[in-house]
């Protein structure tokens, strides 16, 4: 049976000299180099890049059709909105409540309150039946 000594004596009698220079390492990096890739990690990189390729051209499409979406939105509401701000603000005058009923003055009042809260609810109607993508 060996030693530990006989065992540590005989590694450092046969073990590969390594220079202290930086001269092993690079020779140790350029023989990996040259070492053959498996197929799945050669084309890698290049799939991912495909991938991302792919990804940003579909985002960029989304965000398109979002564009176009949001500014018909904002047409409709401004097509459905102009007629009820043009009848709430010619029609309803002092001339036409001559009468005294409370309610008829208190829609005077709020009248262009009255008016903005139809036009939210519009934009909400219309935002609500919209295929805007969400992202």
């Amino acid at each position: 049976m060996k030693t530990e000594q006989d065992i540590r004596r005989f590694v450092q009698e046969n073990r590969i000299p390594v220079p202290k220079d930086s001269a092993f390492m690079d020779e140790l990096v350029r023989q990996i180099n040259l070492l053959p890739t498996p197929a799945s990690l050669a084309n890698r990189d290049a799939r991912i890049q495909e991938n991302l390729r792919i990804l940003n051209a579909v985002m960029e499409a989304v965000r398109k059709h979002n564009r176009k979406q949001i500014l018909l939105l904002a047409l409709v509401n401004v097509i459905i909105c102009i007629p009820i701000f043009c009848a709430g603000y010619f029609f309803i005058t002092p001339q036409f409540l001559t009468g005294d009923s409370l309610l008829i003055a208190l829609i005077f009042q709020w009248r262009y309150a009255l008016l903005g809260f139809i036009c939210i609810a519009v934009l909400a109607f219309t935002v609500s039946r919209s295929d805007i993508v969400r992202i």
